[in-house]
């Protein structure tokens, strides 16, 4: 869980017009210095004048036309109409303006309209001398993580500490880095530096943000929750503890933030003894899966007709222990169907999504929201499975699926460098071990059919998951069928 990269600052008059008005007025001053031949580009363009002494056909910008044309950019941007704010930096971009506002404000839009290896190219040209730098920074080193390059992410976040040195945004960042290699070959390495990293954040964070240190805290306890993976019981036990108190105090400190809960969820279910799971715990864990589950369905415009009418109560009423949950709960749009939205960041609540669910998935952090939903659903769905409620669990199988793959698309086609997309591997396994447990569901109901196909569908999802991960296409894992299983798969959900 991460903030997306920081907006380019702007100036803060005291009354501010509203974007449609303020992008008229931009638009009115870029015909103005069009008509006056004073506008840089047009005007030399049109007039057939080269710039003196250079062989060149164009003059450079003039400042104003600069101004002009990025201010129009951003209104565009934060209007929700990033293609023609990216027409607007392109059209600045070829006069040969290499404004470091223009740069950052280019490559944040490259990235939202998929272009992310040209967005890449525009951070990094952004000079040190900049104040920028330090956003740019950051905002590449997010940039590639997103796009599971993590060697290269860790990297930039080093570089940038070595220039601000405890700067608390790119400690963080460095920190989440980590935690992503945790899996990989030197990742008990990776996540134990993450841990120390994380406490001395802590520290620098205490008199911060009450956000932002729900952030970090949540951030600890899974890195301990992570070391706990790979211990025995004994061991595993003392950093469950410490991880569930700094989760109770993450979740005090920003109560829309669905992020403590949902890794109080998996806390609780990794305590659990496979053999013998005690009830109040597994209750715990449901309980704090559907607080999760309740918080991101805010931030979400989720469809009302392609939800189950059983997951109605969970996903479309206020979470009951927030803010938002104090006045009239809000009702879902008669016209479009999504339910009331939050805030920018990972968990808010309160008013209506301004976008569609496309809009959402156009940027990484929409992206795991939903994808951070589905896992919760995912959870409560095994839960259901274990106690034998095959048909409950099924509808939340299916939807958290759906949701899943809604995500694998939006980051379809995305290359890191390399080629080794290990953030869209990992939503593609996500997909992948969903559908091996819907068909187990569905095989213990007797649709040995529909659960067939469900195995099917599920390997395919793990062949394609594997090419990513290795940045070639997808091999057969086997190359004959399986054989049909004995005993009832739905027995044991993973």
């Amino acid at each position: 869980h991460q903030r997306p990269p920081p907006a380019p600052p702007t100036s803060a008059p005291h009354q501010r017009p509203s974007l449609p008005q303020a992008l008229n007025l931009f638009r009115e001053a870029s015909q103005l210095f069009s008509a006056s031949g004073t506008g840089g580009a047009a005007g030399g363009a049109a007039s057939g004048e080269g710039a003196p002494g250079t062989g060149s056909h164009r003059w450079p910008a003039c400042a104003a036309r600069v101004g002009t044309l990025l201010g129009m950019a951003s209104c565009l941007h934060r209007m929700g109409r990033p293609d023609e704010a990216l027409s607007a930096c392109e059209q600045l971009a070829a006069t040969g303006e290499a404004n470091p506002q223009l740069l950052y404000l280019h490559a944040i839009l490259l990235v939202v309209t998929r272009k992310p290896a040209a967005a890449i190219a525009k951070l990094r040209a952004i000079p040190p001398t900049s104040p920028l730098h330090r956003h740019a920074g950051l905002a590449l080193s997010v940039l590639l993580a997103d796009l599971g390059a993590y060697r290269h992410a860790k990297g930039e976040a080093a570089a940038l500490l070595e220039m601000y040195s405890r700067n608390v945004g790119a400690l963080q960042q460095l920190c989440l880095v980590r935690l992503r290699m945790g899996s990989g070959p030197q990742g008990a390495a990776e996540v134990s530096a993450a841990v120390g990293d994380l406490s001395v954040l802590i520290e620098m964070t205490h008199h911060g943000p009450s956000e932002v240190r729900c952030e970090v805290l949540a951030a600890r306890a899974w890195a301990r929750c992570m070391q706990a993976a790979t211990r025995p019981p004994g061991g595993a036990s003392a950093l469950l503890v410490e991880a569930a108190a700094d989760l109770r105090t993450a979740a005090g400190l920003d109560p829309t933030n669905p992020v403590p809960h949902l890794f109080r969820g998996h806390a609780l279910r990794m305590s659990l003894d496979p053999a013998d799971p005690d009830p109040r715990v597994t209750e715990e864990a449901d309980a704090a899966f559907s607080a999760a589950a309740s918080r991101l369905a805010t931030a979400l415009p989720l469809e009302r007709d392609t939800m189950p009418s059983g997951l109605h109560p969970l996903l479309l009423a206020p979470p009951p222990d927030t803010p938002a949950s104090a006045g009239t709960a809000a009702k879902p749009s008669a016209s479009s169907g999504s339910r009331a939205a939050g805030s920018a960041h990972s968990g808010g609540g309160g008013s209506h999504p301004s976008g569609s669910m496309a809009t959402v998935l156009s940027a990484h952090s929409g992206q795991q929201k939903v994808l951070m939903l589905a896992d919760a659903l995912h959870m409560l769905a095994i839960s259901q499975h274990r106690r034998g409620r095959r048909p409950p669990a099924l509808e939340l199988y299916t939807y958290a699926a759906s949701l899943a793959a809604l995500a694998v698309r939006a980051m379809s086609g995305i290359e890191a460098p390399g080629g080794r997309n290990l953030a869209a591997a990992a939503a593609e396994a996500a997909v992948a071990q969903i559908r091996l447990n819907c068909g187990r569901a569905r095989w213990g109901m007797g649709e040995q059919t529909n659960a067939e196909r469900d195995f099917k569908e599920a390997t395919a999802t793990y062949e394609r998951a594997l090419g990513k991960a290795a940045g070639a296409p997808a091999t057969t894992i086997a190359a004959t069928p399986a054989a049909t299983p004995a005993a009832t798969p739905a027995a044991t959900p993973a």
